[in-house]
């Protein structure tokens, strides 16, 4: 049974109980429709959670790159604003997208010789035992 017509048949319901139409109620297809909305109810709830850790995790990404950025640069104010914008609940996803985009772009423009959203950077071991830094072109 879908979300909507779950909500619907749950609507008419409530809504012949209220007209004291008690007579009118399938009280079993009533429980069969609570006790799906009670297992939709679970599993939204998990996919909530689920989306808040990722959200989480994005938001973390964004203020290590802004941290990053600011520490290059020399600067901490703006890493600050940053996190503090960044803490704002209502702040939605576009609006993080864009701040990423942002600050991808803004790396670019202040070390061009190693853009952030192009390159992927792996240690590697030379022969004589030595680390060095190999950058690969994605």
């Amino acid at each position: 049974m879908e979300i909507e017509e779950l909500v619907e048949n749950l609507k008419r319901d409530a809504q012949r109980l209220k007209e004291e139409k008690i007579e009118l109620i399938d009280f079993d297809r009533l429980e069969g429709n609570l006790m799906a909305a009670s297992e939709k109810l679970k599993r939204m709830k998990e996919k909530e959670e689920v989306a808040e850790k990722i959200l989480k995790d994005f938001k973390g990404e964004i203020k290590r790159m802004a941290g990053s950025l600011s520490r290059l640069k020399g600067e901490d104010s703006s890493s600050e604003l940053i996190g503090k914008y960044l803490s704002n609940q209502n702040t939605g996803y576009e609006e993080l997208c864009l701040l990423k985009r942002r600050l991808e772009s803004e790396f670019n423009e202040s070390f061009p010789n190693a853009p952030l959203s192009r390159s992927n950077y792996v240690f590697s071991k030379e022969r004589r035992g030595k680390d060095r830094l190999e950058e690969y072109r994605v």
